[in-house]
């Protein structure tokens, strides 16, 4: 699944990583939060796993929205290959500078999304 599927399950379990350490623990919104967070991990593969675990340990995101021609990690410029490659639908890159992965399609409103959804399904 290292695809852009698996990107977007890497970009929402930085998020509500995040969000999860926000929230005061044990309450029942943490709770459902860690469980969705559970669910996230039992989809991605190993491989990918791994890569977030040893970047949550550092406090890097595994993965972060380009603006097309910098990282959005470092925001240093990124090759000119890597960015043609970002350039195409469902593409994702591994910036040479920081060792995060980068793509387009981690949107804003992906987020502003998930944020709506965890404010009407989760328990207060």
């Amino acid at each position: 699944m290292q695809s852009i599927e698996g990107m977007q399950d890497l970009y929402s379990l930085n998020w509500l990583g995040r969000f999860a350490a926000s929230l005061p623990a044990g309450k029942a919104r943490q709770k459902a939060v860690l469980a969705e967070i559970a669910a996230l991990r039992e989809r991605l593969p190993v491989s990918l796993l791994a890569f977030h675990d040893r970047q949550a340990k550092q406090k890097k995101p595994s993965v972060v929205r380009s603006n097309g021609t910098s990282c959005g990690g470092c925001h240093l410029r990124l090759p000119m290959g890597l960015t043609h490659e970002l350039r195409m639908p469902g593409r994702f890159v591994f910036c040479p500078h920081c060792s995060v992965f980068n793509t387009t399609d981690a949107s804003r409103a992906q987020e502003a999304e998930s944020e709506k959804t965890l404010k009407v399904s989760l328990p207060e």
